[in-house]
This record gives structure tokens, sequence and C-alpha cells, in this order.
């Protein structure tokens, strides 16, 4: 559970939230994704736009996450009838909006709030699954929304079957049927109960029996990855004409990538959460502890440059917090940088000064203050001759 409780870290920094008269009076709803005629509601009454962050916070709160999503509550129900998720590129702004009448209606008429975190759970995966940015079907989307939705509400209430009994709810499902932009009733309750599932380990009626199955395959198996790597350059610029796209997970980095033809592998920074397209993946790659490199298959994958310089970054009351490779006393922290720029696998390294005990480490997820500790990491910098090299093959 704890790596599908990572794939979530996609968001840094501290929600936003604004009222309905903050909301520009013509908001571009191009991308967004409307979940229409939903159900059971109650608990929060959504009066204000502090109901409906102290609902995301909560959900966000479950998986020790922040967000910088900006959260309205609103009255304009020809922009907004139920509730939506969206994404603006000229602002990079991730946004999830609520209507007022609609959700205080349903809250004073129903006995159950799980529906109201279900809708609320659901619009947020479609953010974290960036489905504003990947070209794929809307049936696609909703089954992974789905899925994603399931996982959260799984780590909410550890109770799979009243996850599961929320999306049947739905008016709008009444006829078990598909339609254009949404799956048959059957095929999202699976996809909300193996969501839960995985999260509690807890099998479901759905998942025991059902006839309809939902393939939820690793979008890296398109691709060849490796850790501790960066492909230097040949970004994409893909929004607002800079390279990188923030609040990313490895996962979600590559769906963006899977779904581009321009694109033909990435570089995604775990320490940051950013993903950086790139559009050519020929020649070397350097080492770098924050980067997972990712070709689309069948490319080659570039080798490690054994011609760039490698540099150290000294790291001063910091520490690495992952399991290490190795651990012994050395006599100061010079000491333990030397002993990790001789040894190939050690990518990065703390030493504890109460204790001279240095620790080496071959895979991290980042580095954490700590007053006891120095730390720090190597990677590799391409001279200016490589980079001209690499320029002039194509890329």
């Amino acid at each position: 559970m704890r790596a599908l409780l990572l794939a979530f870290a996609v968001m840094c920094g501290v929600a936003l939230s604004a009222t309905a008269d903050e909301i520009p009076a013509t908001p571009d709803l191009t991308h967004v994704k409307t979940f229409h005629n939903v159900g059971p509601l109650a608990g929060l009454k959504f009066s204000t736009d502090s109901d409906a962050q102290k609902l995301v916070d909560e959900l966000l709160g479950y998986l020790g996450l922040h967000a910088d999503y900006q959260i309205y509550v609103t009255d304009n129900a020809n922009a907004v009838a139920t509730a939506a998720a969206g994404y603006d590129a000229a602002s990079q702004t991730r946004f999830i909006f609520f209507n007022r009448a609609f959700m205080q209606k349903y809250a004073e008429t129903t006995h159950s709030d799980l529906g109201l975190y279900f809708i609320a759970a659901h619009e947020l995966s479609h953010l974290i699954a960036l489905h504003a940015l990947r070209q794929i079907e809307p049936i696609k989307k909703e089954l992974e929304a789905d899925y994603y939705a399931g996982f959260i509400l799984g780590v909410k209430t550890s109770d799979c079957d009243k996850v599961v009994a929320a999306i049947g709810a739905f008016p709008d499902q009444a006829a078990h049927e598909r339609t254009t932009t949404h799956p048959a009733l059957a095929q999202r309750r699976v996809a909300v109960g193996r969501g839960c599932s995985d999260a509690t380990g807890q099998l479901t009626p759905e998942l025991d029996n059902a006839s309809v199955t939902v393939n939820v395959p690793s979008i890296l198996n398109q691709f060849t990855t490796r850790v501790n790597r960066d492909i230097y350059g040949e970004d994409l610029a893909l929004i607002a004409g800079k390279p990188g796209i923030p609040g990313s997970t490895l996962e979600s980095c590559a769906h963006v990538c899977f779904g581009l033809s321009s694109c033909k592998g990435f570089t995604f920074n775990q320490w940051k959460n950013f993903c950086y397209l790139k559009g050519s993946v020929k020649g070397e790659s350097v080492l770098h502890p924050a980067g997972t490199i990712g070709v689309k298959r069948p490319l080659p994958l570039p080798d490690v440059s054994s011609n760039a310089e490698m540099n150290t970054v000294n790291l001063y009351n910091s520490v690495f917090a992952d399991q290490p490779l190795s651990a012994g006393t050395m006599a100061d922290f010079a000491a333990c940088k030397r002993a990790c720029l001789v040894n190939v696998h050690c990518v990065a390294y703390s030493y504890f000064r109460a204790t001279k005990e240095c620790r080496q480490f071959n895979l991290t997820e980042g580095f954490y203050h700590d007053d006891g500790f120095d730390s720090g990491y190597k990677y590799q910098q391409p001279d200016a001759g490589w980079l001209a090299n690499v320029r002039s093959a194509g890329h």
C-alpha cells in the first residue's frame, strides 16, 4: 500500500479557496469534466467555500498531502450544475467547482455523506490523473477516476462494501447502461471496488464474481525505466510555453508522455514532483538521484554518460531517511562523502555527527531537515562540448 500512497504525492503548497463572487465572470470550462446527477449527500452543508475546502482537505489528509488546487463554491448553475474539476493551461491552475444549491439540497434531504465524499474524491482523481492533458477515451478516464476514488475512500473508511455501494446510489446510473461518456454501473462498481481493495486488502463481491472486469495495468509497462538518471535537455514545452509539469507522479508523467506522439520519453523528478517530457532520447543520460527516466518502448534506453563530470552537493543539517545501502563509522563528514564518491552504487549519503555513522544510499525519495545530520548527493553535469555533440546529433 505504501507504493500506492506514494503515487498520490502529486501536490505541493497550501490549497486556495475563493467565494463565488471571486470566480471569473466567464470561467474557462473548456477542459472541465462534470459529473452530473450525483446522489446521496449529507454532513457538510456547502453554504460557504470553506465547507468545500474542508472536504477536499480531509480527503487529501488521508494520504498525507496538501494541494495547490483552487476550490470554489458557485451559484452559477449554467456553468457548473453539480460538481466539476478542471485545468486552465494559460494560468496552470487546477480547480474544483461545487454548485452551492446542489450540495445544500442533497445534504438536507439524505442521511449519508459517503456520496458527497465520493464526488469530491472522483473529481480529485481526474486532476491527479491529468485527464485534461491526456488524450484517452472518456470511458477510460471515468474508470480511472473511479478506481482512484475507491482507493482514497478505502483509506478513509476501511469498508469496501460501503464504498462500492456509494456509486450505485447515483440516479444517472439507475438504468445500469453505458453512455458515450460513462461506463455501465457494473464496470464502475468493479473499478471502485478494485481501488478500495488495493487500499485495504479486502476482496469485494464485485471482484469475487463479477463478469465485468476492469484492467488497470501500469502505464509504466509501455516504458523502459531507470532510476537515478536524467535525460538532460530536449524538454517539450507543453504548458504555457514552459518545460515541466508540476504536481506530477511517476505514473501521471508516463500517462502524459504516452498520449503525445512527440514525446519519446521523460525524466520524473521525485524530489519535487516535476515531470519533464522529452522530444528525443538519443545519446546519453546522466546520473542524478532525484530522477527516474522512462523511454517509450521499443526505443533504446540511453547509456549513462562516461564523460560527464561528477559533482557533489552538500546538504548541511539534512538527512536522507531511506533504507541505507550500507552504514559504518567514519572520522568525519568529508570521509563519508569520499566513501560515497568511490562507491559506484552510492548516490547519496548522510553523516550522523553524534555517533559518526556514515549512511550510503543507492535510492532515495529526498532529504529532510535534521540538525543532527549532514548529507549530500552526487550527480553528473554534462559539459558544453557534450551538449553540443548531443544537439548536433539531431536532438
